[in-house]
């Protein structure tokens, strides 16, 4: 009896347990839907728009509007979204991720934080930079920023026309006084730390010339004089936008900072940029992003480009011994082409050959030094650096040196 009356209690127990389940169920539905659903992850690098932002949503299918005075506080950083997430999820996930990274800020600083991004990349330029600009708005001055007058035109330029900087817009910082209604892109903490303590400096004026440091002047002669120095002409700036750059992926596992971070460098420089890998289709990032595939490496045409990169990633590895890969690589040196390799891409060109007599580095771990001993057996000169430049051949060590390593090969097209 006793036997019997405890199952009839455990029994109970699991009616009740699921009845209160279903309940649960009844009253949020769409939390619960959401559980079930199959995650995204999605990274939003520093200085994307709102329109960027959606844009990136929608290639992983989730497509909704989001309101462009949300602008400043979609805070970048890489999020997993439930793919049946909508809008208010996608945009509470971002905004929450702002107040607890950045807290309580003054919109105007904001609104200078995103100038900020998008004038400069170098955490320590960003601090004097932000100091500058304050220091003109002190003095009512126009900040004249080209980060601005891109904003309105669309078209990065490092140098706007004369034309575009007449554009009459209340985002014009050349035309109008002080900060624009909005910020301008969503900029990341680094921005956001150097508006909050500027740097002083003696200056007023800065640039920042294709692949090179940024200048600083104390007067308009010494700005005038830097600008015919060293800043591209228009036709130049026309000239570029011809260019082209193929940047050359694994069709699943590819190192996402190692393709997105170059390909945005290179698109604000004015390339234009065509991603190649072995098959159509979306490739997958091994941190779940995607990337449209323009074009199949063996239908590749060296002709078409000026350069040649390619990404690393643990599906980079199988394409070490590609014969596909080697005759690519092989094509780009004996053309004169600018080629590139970041991660255990390296490996890749050692295979090929073309590294042999060249400095170069590539990716390793404490465990893995295999990458290295492919390079030395192949008749390279293994640096451990972030960064090798050997000639027109460009080698980086990881995802950690992807911006450095886009600058550099901007630099060698230049």
């Amino acid at each position: 009896m006793l036997k019997t009356y405890n199952l009839k209690l455990i029994a109970y127990g699991l009616i009740a347990v699921l009845a209160l389940a279903f309940l649960i169920w009844l009253i949020y539905p769409e939390k619960q839907a959401l559980k079930l659903a199959p995650e995204v992850q999605i990274t939003f690098p520093e200085g994307f728009t709102v329109k960027q932002i959606q844009e990136r949503l929608a290639a992983h299918g989730l497509i909704f509007e989001l309101d462009e005075n949300l602008s400043g506080y979609l805070f970048p950083d890489t999020y997993r979204f439930y793919k049946k997430s909508i809008a208010e999820q996608a945009v509470k996930k971002m905004r929450d991720n702002f107040e607890a990274k950045v807290g309580q800020i003054n919109y105007d600083d904001l609104i200078l934080a995103s100038i900020v991004q998008k004038e400069v990349s170098d955490e320590r330029d960003m601090k004097k930079a932000a100091g500058i600009f304050l220091k003109r708005l002190k003095a009512n001055m126009p900040l004249q920023s080209d980060a601005t007058i891109n904003f309105i035109t669309g078209k990065n330029l490092i140098q706007p026309s004369i034309e575009d900087t007449k554009t009459v817009s209340p985002y014009n910082t050349y035309l109008n006084l002080g900060l624009p209604l909005k910020p301008i892109c969503n900029p990341g903490l680094a921005a956001i730390e150097a508006v909050r303590f500027p740097e002083e400096s003696p200056y007023w004026y800065f640039l920042t010339p294709l692949g090179m440091t940024t200048i600083y002047s104390k007067t308009l002669e010494e700005h005038n004089a830097a600008k015919a120095k060293y800043l591209t002409s228009n036709n130049k700036n026309n000239k570029m936008k011809l260019m082209k750059i193929g940047i050359i992926i694994a069709p699943k596992d590819f190192k996402d900072e190692e393709y997105f971070v170059p390909k945005e460098a290179f698109e604000n420089a004015g390339f234009i940029v065509e991603t190649i890998s072995y098959k159509f289709g979306p490739a997958i990032g091994v941190d779940g992003n995607e990337a449209k595939v323009d074009v199949l490496a063996k239908n590749l045409k060296l002709d078409d480009y000026q350069a040649v990169v390619f990404v690393g990633g643990p599906g980079a590895q199988k394409y070490i011994e590609d014969t596909t890969a080697h005759k690519i690589a092989q094509d780009a040196v004996s053309q004169n082409k600018i080629l590139g390799a970041i991660c255990i891409a390296p490996a890749i060109l050692a295979k090929a050959g073309v590294l042999k007599d060249k400095q170069a580095t590539v990716w390793s771990s404490n465990l893995d030094k295999s990458a290295i001993k492919i390079l030395e057996q192949n008749g390279a000169k293994y640096l451990a650096r972030n960064v090798v430049e050997d000639g027109r051949i460009v080698t980086a060590d990881g995802p950690k040196s992807a911006q450095e390593f886009a600058q550099t090969i901007i630099k060698l097209l230049e």
